[in-house]
């Protein structure tokens, strides 16, 4: 996941590769320097992910070299109505060092296909009871209520956490373990989990959507879009992580823009089509900017047309100096009820200049969706 967009280890257009060594897999990640965080996820088929924060900007020649902590995690049955999750690592766990253990359970309803989670905290409540130890094996335990286990008897899953805290160019290393803990199995069961959108997409941003399953022998999953289904282009991006017990699907728009809005659906084509909503995508448009040449203007002045929401605004300086340039003038006209266009003249005195040379500035745009950043040779 680079800043929110999820790749594939083998991406020539991401910059990744990876190449297979006798015990290992060397993974290249190019990252631009503007880029915030980087994280590197690595998935068996046995359900077990192996997730690493890393932080691009740490001074490398600082950094740790190695990281020689392996953990392993299991979920074993204490009796009928108690499970214990453990983790146990090499070299073996301190409980004075920076590390935490968390569990969550999946659970669904007979006869609904929306799974229902719930993150278990040590506080106590009708249904169940979590203890967490903090020795050289990291232990959670969990004994469910009676009334629990009918509810959710036939769909029950158990994910148990545990996360280093390292404070170095690896921030943190999260080990994840899934397992099926229904006290009855029917074949085929699966549901799906409710996504979580960016409430506000803008306009030329990466956006991502995602659609979770989870169960037993599910079928494939993808993101539809108005029920149409999503091809992958030059700007669109489309891949998948799969266990035996999760899938994830994903779409990335690479550089959204009002095509992409609409109502979007997770799809699984088993023995039958199943759709499920997730939600409807409406970006917020981005200030639009235009530089107008006529009859009218002079040379003495140029003409700046900015068309955006409410509150728009815009600022320019000197690129080289960050002189702030006044403007001649100004005036601003509604267009519609959330819309408005700000047209200012920014001045172009010949005596500053050089004979044809070209003046260069740089301007921000400001409206409430945000702020646009563009230059101008004047």
């Amino acid at each position: 996941i680079v800043d929110s967009t999820i790749i594939g280890a083998n991406e020539y257009n991401f910059g990744t590769t990876s190449t297979g060594k006798e015990n290992s897999t060397l993974y290249t990640i190019w990252c631009s320097t503007s880029v915030e965080f980087l994280e590197l996820i690595s998935l068996s088929t046995d359900n077990f992910i192996t997730r690493y924060n890393i932080d691009v900007h740490v001074n490398a020649l600082n950094a740790k070299k190695y990281y020689q902590s392996v953990c392993q995690g299991a979920i074993d049955d204490i009796n009928s109505t108690s499970v214990a999750a453990y983790f146990r690592c090499l070299p073996e766990l301190d409980s004075k060092d920076s590390w935490y253990q968390r569990m969550t359970i999946y659970a669904k309803y007979e006869e609904e296909n929306e799974i229902i989670f719930n993150f278990l905290e040590s506080e106590p409540n009708p249904y169940v009871n979590v203890t967490y130890e903090r020795n050289s094996t990291a232990t959670g335990t969990v004994v469910f209520s009676n009334r629990a286990l009918e509810k959710f008897k036939t769909f029950l899953f158990l994910d148990s956490q545990l996360t280093l805290n390292l404070n170095d160019v690896v921030r943190s290393i999260t080990y994840r373990y899934l397992q099926d803990i229904s006290p009855e199995n029917t074949n085929d069961e699966f549901g799906f989990l409710e996504s979580i959108p960016n409430q506000e997409p803008l306009e030329g941003e990466r956006v991502t959507i995602s659609c979770d399953v989870l169960g037993r022998n599910h079928p494939p999953v993808r993101v539809e879009r108005d029920g149409m289904t999503i091809s992958e282009t030059g700007d669109v991006y489309i891949t998948s992580s799969r266990s035996t017990l999760w899938t994830t699907s994903y779409v990335t728009y690479l550089h959204a823009s009002k095509e992409i809005e609409g109502n979007y659906t997770c799809v699984a084509d088993g023995k039958s089509r199943e759709v499920f909503p997730l939600y409807n995508i409406e970006l917020k448009p981005r200030v639009r900017w235009d530089l107008m040449y006529d009859a009218n203007v002079t040379d003495e002045s140029k003409h700046l047309v900015l068309e955006g929401s409410e509150g728009l605004d815009v600022s320019c300086s000197k690129f080289d100096n960050d002189t702030v340039v006044v403007f001649d003038k100004g005036q601003r006209m509604t267009l519609t009820k959330r819309t408005e266009r700000l047209e200012v003249w920014i001045p172009r005195s010949s005596q500053e200049l050089e004979p044809y040379s070209m003046w260069h500035i740089s301007c921000t745009a400001t409206d409430k969706n945000g702020e646009n950043t563009f230059e101008l040779y004047l």
